[in-house]
């Protein structure tokens, strides 16, 4: 009886979890409309304008851009939003979902009909979404690991 008694008389602030091993932040719009504006300019407003410039900026935008500006960019927005706020979940998720709609409005190339456009458009977008998705991921963690060490 006296274990019960000492369990019911604990404080719940000694129950309560310790912190984990990466800050944690919390989604908020407020703190988070800079990174996803700049998600935006690097994912739908850079595309437009290479779309415009004809050929030679279409051919840009499907090697370079997407192969190489893309996956840095959100690497380095996460990365400095994890520096600056900490760990979250809901950012990177949807940075990933913003950035991989940007593969089926900007990112097309003339196949042939006989493969079929919608078996291209889901591996185009299946494969932008991991790969951006483990890019996102790992700039937060990695943000938030360095603003635990603090070395910024």
């Amino acid at each position: 009886m006296s274990k019960q008694g000492n369990m019911r008389g604990r404080s719940s602030r000694n129950l309560k979890k310790e912190s984990g091993f990466l800050p944690r932040a919390v989604y908020s719009s407020e703190t988070a409309k800079y990174y996803i504006m700049a998600t935006i300019i690097i994912f739908h407003i850079l595309p437009l304008v290479l779309k415009l410039c004809g050929p030679i900026g279409q051919s840009l935008l499907n090697t370079n851009v997407r192969i190489y500006v893309n996956p840095m960019a959100v690497l380095a927005i996460l990365l400095v939003y994890g520096i600056k706020l900490g760990f979250n979940v809901k950012m990177p998720l949807f940075v990933t979902f913003l950035s991989a709609a940007s593969t089926i409005m900007y990112y097309t190339i003339e196949i042939d009909r006989e493969l079929g456009i919608l078996y291209y458009y889901f591996l185009s977008f299946g494969s932008c979404f991991i790969i951006y998705g483990i890019m996102a991921f790992m700039g937060v963690f990695f943000g938030s690991l360095i603003k635990r060490l603090k070395i910024f």
